[in-house]
Formats: structure tokens, C-alpha cells, sequence
């Protein structure tokens, strides 16, 4: 009999989805000496008589026989976590920057507002006369969101920008302009008269106007997932190729804070392998200046034949504004800017000058020497003078002034014999063609190739910038949920429409083609996201929560199409006219958590369905997690036909409240290669879930006096240890804290130090005289991080043979330590809520003490999820210079062991001492840190943070090197 409706629950999706937490593994050595697991219960038992004191057992070179090991699958899995580690630092380049840094001095100057403005940092003392070709390059900062939104800034400054562009452009043809970000472009041109987008084209063809780089932002390149990073950047080539025909060949990038190879390398591949970047530590900037080494061939490290290389320019001074560009002395590059007040003399600021036969002599005198100590820095006599700044050239009469006022300083030198200059208007790609023809058969320039990464950035003393890295967490994390979905329904979009397009009518391929726009708008919105203000974290509260709002509306629309799609495939599977298909997880609000539907029974047989889908190439094993209103469940895979394995678990809120009236089922999957399978909820009776037991430290039982009877078996925990465990692991907890101290592996009985901790740094600088604190970008501590306490720690530990967790619930911190059955990993999750004032200059620290001691003190990092760098920890670069941006992994290994933390969002991380990785969770800070904001960090909201770690490992079960 046909049924004519069907609700399915969407589980999640299997993929980039489904990794939300992070799992830990250590990866273990041998030790001599057996123990069993029923003497370690007896030691710590023995040995911890007194529940009353927050003590811990010294496990540490234990070691414990096991007769019967369960493995699920026929390779060892540490064997196989074993193969990956941190690449060779013995790349063959001229300069290999990790390697680098030992011969980096660091003297942190201190910039003091002086009567010529402000001192710049790498300075020229001595030059020569010699001849030189200058290409002046006008340019317009805009981003997509900082200080105002996006619609208010198109609305006030862009759209007047690219209106003059294009007139200003026709009407001179001497002039040029560089453009990068083609979500301005494109939002211009849905609204540019047929006249405009003409001119556009002319001004195109004619080379005045480039389109550098092309991606639809200028990305963050710390924070940010390769996946991301490419898929804005193809979004902003299809654009210019659909609409314009062209497609960029230069890349420039002044803005991000801090600069990634893995952007270099798919730059290089999409066919840009020329680039300017700008914002390198100023210590990277005086090194490399003394060598003449600002301008290298950036390979990848992995690269040893050098085919990923690109041509990249790195500018020498502090800013891409316009006092920083002719040359090392701002109080006379300052002048240059005919449009603003950016001189100083003391504290008062100097009017904007005009060219005319009184100055042109000595201005352009002022503008040659700047040129020739410039070209001291460089290995030739080609200068590239960006001219511009943010937002800049929104005004005819700006355009009149700063280009007209140039031209006449142009004309001037141009026709000075004894200046022996030809300087222009011009494009990137003028200048590296200029810098081409010098690169003569006989007067071949001597470029270094260069490996590695320019992290972490700093302008000034110490002020770092590595709090970026995990500044607004919980939009870093919902942007990798979305990016994960997106990719689920691309997927299953380009399936469903081979599918229609062969078998199907006309009508339904229109159908699913009605997706493709909206498609392409969640596309986008990701794609704006990936700003260097947006995923960042470092732009105004009101521009953050419209990031926000518009993350929340693809989310939404993007589980709407992706529901849409597996309802119309298994309505024609299962014969059923109307199929309704809804997400697991929900987020209904920019400042909520994501939470799953609770199934309702109501003791029909079929209640309903679960799909889980892997969008993976592989297969893909795991666990899903419903919300249900009763216990009594059983779960069939409609595939085989097969009762699963399931497992009922009480559930707490994100506060820690046990929930009387709903229930966590859980249980085991294992998914072909993109597949969709679908189980059938059913209310039991036969095949019951296993009901997990629960337990609670004996000062807690009387909570549980007073309660209605929630089905669960309650037991007291009554030692200052215990352990749960499944078929890889033993983990042993603190009762009064309820977090990992130690990790046992099965397979050779080897016990290591695991202790997690929270910690927490302050703020205010203690390297300069204005005790300057941490803001949205910078992580400026008072000093070393402090423990935070304990006290008042409610711990329920649940067990069962799917999976067995620990959760510690404290003030506003709900901590979450999980072993499942068939997984070789930890996983450990946070729900952090720093809103509340307590948290005021407060930055929260997971760390994990370990005893993977590295006497190097070295730290390997992912960069963007795509490769690992190795670093070291090193003094002369304080705390906040020795975190590091991570997207996916970090590990710390010797040449025995590895612990490896994995994330699914991005964090800053550090090794401080060997043996210790430690992870930022959120911030909150009351105040900016000088870098244009002017507000603090106080809009914090419930985050989610999980992270498996891997455990170490021996020789004997894989070669870590």
C-alpha cells in the first residue's frame, strides 16, 4: 500500500559536517613491567583513599596486560595515523624562514609620535645616485565590512569609486587604477548603466584598469580553509571570465595580516604567479631589506624542483598608504597624499599642498631622493609606488588632485637629465614586466627562492597579532559547518541533475535548476566571510552580526536545498508522493548554538527515518546522535535490514541540567563512498537500546534524591580517579575536576601523561611604557597563563558499548571528554559562554600536558588545512609571538612519540614548553589595540569548540619521521 507522506531526519552529513569535534590520539611507547586492568582500578583505589582533597595519581611508565583486545578493523590504527607528520625543514632555498628566524634579530622598536610623524622601522642611511624606471600604481583599499557593513559601505564609498574609475580612466588616458575585489565589481555592474560597464570594457582593453588577483574578496590567509580560500577565488574568475571576458594574471594582497604559502601555491596554479604582499613582521622586513631580499621566488617547501614558485614582491615599509609607499621617511611621503591631512608637525596636523611652479622643484627633489634610497632596498632600479588607501578615490575632485598634482611632479623629473628617472602611471603587471626586461641575459638578477610562511605578524614592539586567530569563534566555527554543507549539496546538486538530464523530463531539470541561483548566493555569502575582517574577527560589533545574519541565512537555505534534493531521490526510491526531509541540527538565530530536533514517538511503527549521507570519496565510519522522546527505540537499516546497536544516554542542557522528558540515542554507521543510507525509527518492543549507566562522585548523589526515576543505572564514584574506556583506550579523570589525567593504550598497555587544563591569560603588555592590552587583533598578555579554578566542578560520567563520556559542567564552561567503541581517538568538546562580566580581559586556554617532550620545543602547524609547517618556540619572540594560526592540526612530536590536536575550526595555538600544547578557546576584551577599531571584543556568545587529539605512538607501530 502506497503511503502518501514520510518525515526523514536528516542526521548530518558525513564530511567536512560531521567533523565538528576534534579527536585526540597519543601515539604510545613501550615501557617494561605488566599491570592489568583490574590492579589499576585496585592501585587507584589503594592509593587514593581520600575523596575529600583534588589529587591525582602519578600513572606515569605504567604500563598494563591485556589478554583479549577488540580491534574493528584488520590494521592497526595507529599504524595508519602513524604515516602523516611535519615535512623536512631542509628545503632547497635560499631561505627557508622557519629556519630563518634563529638569525632574526628582535629589538622591538617602540613608535613615539615625533614631529615628522611616526618612525618607520626599516630606514636607509646611506644611498647612491643611480638611473631609475618608477610605476606608479593609484589603487582603492575596500573592504567588503569593517567599520560599516558591506550595503553601507557600496551605498557611501564604492559605488562613486568604479563610477569614477571608468569616467576618469576615459577621459584620461594616461591615467590607470588597480581593482581586486570582485564582489564590488559584480554588485556594480548589476546596477551599471549599458554606458558604464562600456567604458568599463574600454578601459580594460586598454590596460589602464587591471583586475588584480580576482578573487571575490581579498581572503584572510591565517584562518581561513584551503577549500574556502580557492572556492572565493574560483568565484571571482568565473565572474570576470562570465561577464568580462578577462582573467587576472597578478595577485596583490596588502591587507591580510600575515601571509600563508598555501595561498601562494594556489595562486600560482590558478595561474598568477606574480604577487605584491605587504604585512610581514617589520623584524622579517629589516632582515630580509639588509640583504636586498624583498623580492623572492616563493616556492612550496615540499617543492625541491621549484615548480610552485611565484615571483613576489614584498613591500619594504610599514603601510600600503600612501606616507609608506615613495620611500623611508613618511614625513615626506605624506605630502604625496594631495587629498588628506597626513602630514604632522608635533601633534598638529599639515594641510594638504598643491604642485605649482613655486614647490614643483623641491617637492619633486624631496620625491627623487625618496625614490633612490627606496631602490637601495631592491636589487634593480624598478620601483613599484603604489598610491592610495582605504576607500580612497571616491571623489572627482580626489582624482583631480592626487593624479593631477603627480602628474606635474612626473613631468618634472621626467625632464631632469640629472635625475636620470623615467617614472609613469602604471599596473602591476607594468611593473613586473619593467622588472622583466631588466632581468637581461647579461644583467640576470640574483632573486632568492624562499620557503615557508610569514606568521605571526607584527607592526610594532610586541604587539603580535595572533588574537585574530581565534577572535568571534563561533562564526569561525558556523563557517565551517557551512562550507561543509555547501559542499554536500554541490554534490548532490550535480548528481540529481546528470540524473534528470538522463532520465528525466524537461520539467524536472528546470525544477532542480531553480536551486542553481540560490546556490550560488550561499556560495557567495561563505565567500564574503572569508574577508580578512570578516573570518578574522576584526571588524565593529553591528558589521560582525551582519556577517552573522547572513551565515545563519545560508545555513538555513543551504539545509533547505540539501533537504530538498535527498526528498526528491528517495521519493522516488521508496514510491511515496511527498517526502519531507528536515536537518538534525538547527540554527535559528546568529547568537544561538546549533541543536538537534528531538524526534517525537508516538508508537506508530514508523515514526520516521534517519538519512545520513557521506559526501566523502570514501567510506567513512562514525557515529550519529538524535534527540528522542522515549528510551524505548530500536533503529533498522533499511539497506540490510538489520537491527543497529544502540545506545540510550541521558542528555544535559549547554548549562548542565539534566533533561527528564528527552533522550540521546546513539549509534554506529559505516558508509560507502558518497552514499545516502536511511534507518527506520521505530518504538521498541524487541531489539532494545542498551541503556547506559551513569555515575556521579559521591558528593553529588544528592542531586538525584528529589528526581523522577530517569531510567538510568546510578552509581557512586567514590576514588580521586576513574577511568572509562572502550576497545583502543583506558582513560583515567580527575573526580573533582572531571578531566583527562592519563591515557592507556590497549596494544601495548603503555600509560602517558594526558592532563587536560583550563587556563587563562590577562592582559597588558609588559615590553612597553603604554602597558598597551589585547583588542580584536593583537594578544598582548600580562604575563604567563594562570590555572582556572575548579571549584564548584558538577561531573556525570555515562557509559555504554557504543560510547562512554565524561562530562564536567562548571561555570559557564561545559566540558565534554568522549571515547567512542571503534575509535582510536579522544574527543573533546567545550560549550564556552564568556559573556558575563567575570570573563572582562580574559582570554580562556585549553591545554594539554603531555609527555611527548620535544627538547627543541618544536610545534607543527597546519597552514589553511593543506599542508604542515614545522616551528619552534623561541624566547625572543615573547608568549604572543609563539602562537600560531591553526585551521585543522597541530602536533607536537619527538623522534618516538606524537600528540596530535585536531580542530575543525580555526584557533591560535602554541607549544610554550616542551611537552605542552595549549589551544585559545574565546576572548574577551574590553578595549581596541590601536589598529582602527576602537571597541573591544565583548559581543560573546555561547560557542561551540571540540577537538579530538591523537595519542603518541612507538616505532613499533609506524616511523614517525
Amino acid at each position: 500500500m502506497k503511503r502518501r507522506h514520510l518525515m526523514y531526519l536528516l542526521s548530518g552529513v558525513c564530511g567536512l559536517y560531521l567533523i565538528s569535534s576534534v579527536w585526540v590520539m597519543y601515539l604510545l611507547g613501550d615501557e617494561k613491567g605488566r599491570m592489568t586492568v583490574n590492579n589499576l582500578i585496585a592501585y587507584i583505589q589503594h592509593e587514593t583513599p581520600d575523596n575529600s582533597r583534588c589529587q591525582v595519581v602519578d600513572l606515569s611508565g605504567m604500563s598494563f596486560d591485556y589478554a583479549k583486545v577488540a580491534i574493528a578493523t584488520n590494521k592497526d590504527p595507529w599504524q595508519q595515523l602513524s604515516q602523516a607528520t611535519c615535512p623536512s625543514e631542509d628545503a632547497p632555498v635560499d631561505i627557508q624562514m622557519e629556519k630563518e628566524w634563529d638569525h632574526i634579530p628582535i629589538n622591538y622598536p617602540n613608535f613615539v609620535f615625533s614631529v615628522s610623524g611616526w618612525i618607520q622601522v626599516v630606514k636607509v642611511k646611506t644611498w647612491r645616485v643611480k638611473p631609475l624606471e618608477v610605476i606608479i600604481v593609484p589603487h582603492s583599499h575596500q573592504d567588503p565590512g569593517w567599520l560599516k557593513t558591506f550595503d553601507q559601505y557600496y551605498t557611501y564609498y564604492t559605488s562613486s569609486t568604479l563610477d569614477l574609475v571608468v569616467d576618469k580612466l576615459t577621459g584620461h588616458p594616461d591615467w590607470t587604477f588597480i581593482w581586486s575585489d570582485v564582489i564590488w565589481l559584480a554588485r556594480w555592474w548589476s546596477e551599471a548603466s549599458a554606458d558604464k560597464k562600456l567604458k568599463l570594457n574600454k578601459v580594460l582593453s586598454s590596460g589602464q584598469l587591471e583586475i588584480v588577483t580576482g578573487g571575490w574578496v581579498m581572503t584572510d590567509e591565517a584562518t581561513a580553509h584551503y577549500a574556502a580560500m580557492l572556492s572565493q577565488l574560483t568565484e571571482g574568475h568565473q565572474w570576470l571570465k562570465q561577464n568580462l571576458g578577462i582573467t587576472p594574471n597578478v595577485s596583490w594582497a596588502v591587507d591580510p595580516f600575515g601571509h600563508s604559502a598555501t595561498m601562494t601555491y594556489l595562486l600560482q596554479r590558478s595561474n598568477l604567479q606574480k604577487m605584491v604582499i605587504q604585512r610581514v613582521s617589520y623584524a622579517v622586513k629589516q632582515h630580509l631589506a639588509s640583504g636586498r631580499n624583498l623580492e623572492f621566488y616563493w616556492t612550496q617547501a615540499w617543492d625541491r624542483a621549484h615548480t610552485t614558485a611565484s615571483l613576489c614582491h614584498m613591500m619594504p615599509f610599514l603601510s600600503y598608504a600612501i606616507p609608506f609607499s615613495c620611500g623611508p621617511d613618511p614625513q615626506v611621503c605624506c605630502k604625496l597624499d594631495f587629498i588628506n591631512s597626513k602630514c604632522y608637525y608635533g601633534q598638529e596636523k599639515v594641510p594638504p599642498i598643491r604642485v605649482d611652479d613655486s614647490n614643483v622643484a623641491y617637492l619633486a627633489e624631496e620625491l627623487w631622493e625618496q625614490f633612490q634610497k627606496k631602490a637601495e632596498l631592491y636589487q634593480h632600479g624598478v620601483l613599484l609606488v603604489p598610491h592610495g588607501d582605504d576607500f580612497h578615490y571616491r571623489y572627482s575632485t580626489e582624482w583631480d588632485r592626487q593624479l593631477g598634482n603627480l602628474t606635474k611632479l612626473m613631468n618634472f623629473i621626467n625632464t631632469n637629465p640629472r635625475m636620470n628617472t623615467k617614472i609613469r602611471f602604471g599596473t602591476l603587471s607594468d611593473y613586473f614586466t619593467a622588472l622583466a626586461k631588466k632581468s637581461t641575459a647579461t644583467e640576470a638578477l640574483q632573486i632568492p627562492t624562499l620557503a615557508g610562511d610569514f606568521f605571526t605578524y607584527t607592526d610594532r614592539a610586541d604587539q603580535y597579532w595572533s588574537g585574530y586567530y581565534t577572535s568571534r569563534p563561533h562564526l569561525k566555527h558556523m563557517a565551517r559547518k557551512i562550507q561543509a554543507i555547501l559542499r554536500s549539496v554541490e554534490i548532490l546538486f550535480s548528481l540529481c541533475l546528470a540524473q534528470a538530464i538522463h532520465r528525466s523530463t524537461i520539467e524536472r531539470i528546470m525544477e532542480i535548476l531553480k536551486d542553481a541561483a540560490k546556490l550560488q548566493t550561499y556560495r557567495q555569502t561563505l565567500a564574503l566571510f572569508q574577508h580578512h575582517d570578516a573570518i578574522t574577527g576584526t571588524a565593529k560589533r553591528k558589521v560582525v552580526r551582519d556577517y552573522g545574519d547572513r551565515l545563519q541565512n545560508a545555513f538555513v537555505g543551504l539545509s533547505s536545498i540539501l533537504c530538498s534534493l535527498l526528498a526528491k531521490e528517495l521519493s522516488a526510491k521508496v514510491n511515496i508522493e511527498q517526502v519531507k526531509v528536515q536537518l538534525n541540527n538547527e540554527w535559528t538565530a546568529y547568537g544561538k548554538l546549533l541543536t538537534k530536533r528531538t524526534v517525537v514517538m508516538d508508537g506508530a511503527w514508523d515514526t520516521g527515518h534517519v538519512v545520513v549521507y557521506n559526501s566523502l570519496p570514501h567510506r567513512r565510519q562514525g557515529i550519529v546522535v538524535l534527540h528522542v522522546t522515549e528510551s524505548k527505540v530500536k533503529v533498522k537499516d533499511r539497506t540490510t535490514g538489520h537491527y543497529m546497536s544502540c545506545q540510550i544516554n541521558p542528555v544535559w542542557s549547554n548549562n548542565g541540567v539534566l533533561q527528564m522528558d528527552v533522550y540521546e540515542l546513539v549509534f554506529e554507521v559505516d558508509l560507502p563512498p558518497l552514499s545516502v543510507r536511511t534507518y527506520a525509527l521505530t518504538s521498541a518492543t524487541d531489539h532494545f537500546p542498551t541503556m547506559a549507566s551513569l555515575s556521579v562522585p559521591v558528593s553529588q548523589l544528592p542531586d538525584f534524591r528529589n528526581m523522577d526515576d530517569p531510567g538510568f543505572t546510578l552509581s557512586a564514584i567514590k576514588d580521586a580517579l576513574f577511568t572509562i574506556e572502550n576497545s583502543y583506550l583506558l582513560a583515567s579523570f580527575a573526580t573533582c575536576t572531571g578531566k583527562l589525567q592519563y591515557t592507556t593504550r590497549k596494544s601495548d598497555g603503555q600509560t602517558l601523561k594526558s592532563e587536560v587544563k583550563f587556563m587563562t591569560y590577562g592582559t597588558g603588555s609588559k615590553y612597553n611604557i603604554f602597558k598597551d592590552k589585547s583588542g580584536a587583533y593583537t594578544f598582548q598578555p600580562d604575563g604567563a597563563a594562570k590555572p582556572l579554578l575548579d571549584d564548584g566542578v558538577k561531573v556525570y560520567v555515562v557509559e555504554g558499548p557504543v560510547m562512554s563520556k565524561v562530562i564536567a559542567v562548571q561555570s559557564d564552561i561545559v566540558h565534554t571528554t568522549t571515547l567512542h567503541n571503534k575509535s582510536a581517538g579522544v574527543y573533546v568538546d567545550n560549550v564556552v559562554d564568556m559573556s558575563s562580566g567575570q570573563w572582562n580581559n580574559t582570554e580562556l586556554v585549553l591545554r594539554l600536558d603531555t609527555a611527548v617532550v620535544d627538547p627543541d620545543n618544536r610545534l607543527c602547524v597546519d597552514l589553511n588545512g593543506f599542508q604542515m609547517y614545522k616551528k619552534r618556540t623561541r624566547k625572543k619572540l615573547t608568549i604572543q609571538g609563539n602562537f600560531y594560526p591553526v585551521t585543522s592540526m597541530a602536533v607536537i612530536e619527538t623522534s618516538e612519540e606524537r600528540l596530535t590536536l585536531m580542530t575543525s575550526a580555526a584557533h591560535g595555538v602554541a607549544s610554550l614548553n616542551p611537552g605542552e600544547l595549549e589551544v585559545v578557546l574565546d576572548r574577551r576584551l574590553l578595549q581596541g589595540d590601536w589598529r582602527g577599531l576602537n571597541e573591544g571584543v565583548t559581543d560573546n556568545i555561547p560557542t561551540h569548540r571540540g577537538f579530538p587529539y591523537v595519542l603518541p605512538f612507538s616505532y613499533g607501530y609506524g616511523n614517525v619521521r
